[in-house]
């Protein structure tokens, strides 16, 4: 504020000294002559905006000022900064000039301007305008460190100022460096796995089910003869926000058996190859199937009706490697299906096995 005031007192002692000169020339020769003074004029609509305002952190810079008088050849427009500011080496490439155009040699007339800078004090970026041209007046618009080369911030929280002169109009923006706000939040791990019913009458695999599933905990599928496999499904429903998706393993107890010792036999078929179930009236075989196609390994291999034993290890029938859920076929749920054949030797009585299910989230 004192430089302001002790201008505007000095600007007026040079206005009475010319008025002063204009009586006297005025009275000695009987003519007015009037000096052609330019007049200095504050910028207008003057805003630096940053694009990171954290203390000791490279940020673009958009400088936006409007200018009352011409700026021509030889003057400039410069932008100033304290010490506190650490100005890089920049080149016009790090740089844009919107109401004058930005070389790195002077080539011609218009409205062409030089750059340079100083890292030291007195900090600034100058633009000079070339030999013939001239900037108009109007609204400008001067972007520094439109690259990886940007002016970093000072280290202390604080106001401070950024100072535009256009050699006869002045003006200072402000700007706030300040602490970003430090934003957590926790979300926790999610997992949902449900058996799912399916009706008598659905696809699975291309095999046709007929026998319905009533409970997630069992499948009955009653009298079983020799002209008929029974086949029954459920549908593996996985819910979870796990990046890495899921995996679903199944195992048995034991094998399909009556009396603790005579038991259906194993379909031939395995996890890493499964095959066609037999229709034949003379052969046992109890199985399982999956229609999911992303599994590990050969991904699609129960695909077109391909059936496989259970084993008391845990074998994989569902993967998804990503969130899932619970409803969308092929990532979120996933059809197993279960066929029973027998032979007459079959031993009679009710055969029974636990079958498992695991699901596994990958966190």
């Amino acid at each position: 504020m004192k430089k302001i005031i002790n201008i505007a007192k000095m600007s007026g002692k040079i206005q009475i000294v010319s008025l002063l000169i204009i009586g006297l020339l005025f009275l000695t020769t009987g003519f007015l002559i009037v000096p052609n003074l330019a007049d200095a004029a504050a910028l207008t609509s003057v805003k630096c905006t940053l694009d990171d305002s954290r203390p000791t952190t490279d940020s673009k810079q958009t400088i936006n000022f409007t200018t009352t008088n011409t700026v021509t050849t030889g003057q400039t427009i410069k932008i100033s900064y304290s010490d506190d500011w650490t100005i890089p080496a920049f080149v016009v490439g790090d740089m844009t000039f919107s109401g004058a155009t930005l070389v790195s040699v002077c080539a011609g007339v218009g409205d062409e301007v030089e750059m340079t800078y100083s890292s030291v004090s007195p900090k600034h970026v100058t633009f000079t305008v070339c030999a013939g041209d001239t900037v108009t007046a109007g609204a400008k618009v001067i972007t520094l460190g439109t690259g990886v080369t940007k002016i970093t911030n000072p280290t202390p929280s604080a106001s401070y100022t950024v100072g535009i002169n256009a050699t006869t109009d002045s003006g200072d923006a402000l700007v706030y460096i300040i602490s970003g706000v430090s934003v957590s939040a926790t979300v926790a791990e999610t997992l949902t796995f449900v058996i799912a019913n399916v009706a008598s009458g659905q696809t699975v695999n291309t095999a046709t089910t007929n026998v319905a599933t009533t409970s997630a905990s069992a499948v009955t599928f009653g009298t079983v003869t020799t002209s008929t496999n029974k086949i029954a499904a459920h549908d593996l429903q996985t819910t979870t926000n796990a990046d890495g998706g899921y995996t679903v393993t199944t195992e048995y107890t034991q094998t399909l058996q009556v009396d603790g010792t005579h038991d259906i036999d194993d379909h031939a078929g395995t996890n890493d190859t499964p095959s066609v179930f037999p229709e034949s009236t003379t052969d046992e075989d109890f199985g399982y199937t999956t229609d999911d196609a992303t599994l590990a390994g050969t991904a699609d291999r129960f695909i077109s009706d391909k059936w496989a034993k259970f084993t008391t290890a845990p074998l994989e029938v569902a993967y998804h490697d990503g969130p899932a859920d619970g409803t969308t076929s092929g990532s979120g749920s996933i059809r197993v299906g279960y066929q029973v054949g027998i032979a007459g030797v079959t031993p009679p009585g009710e055969h029974t096995t636990t079958i498992i299910y695991i699901c596994t989230p990958t966190l």
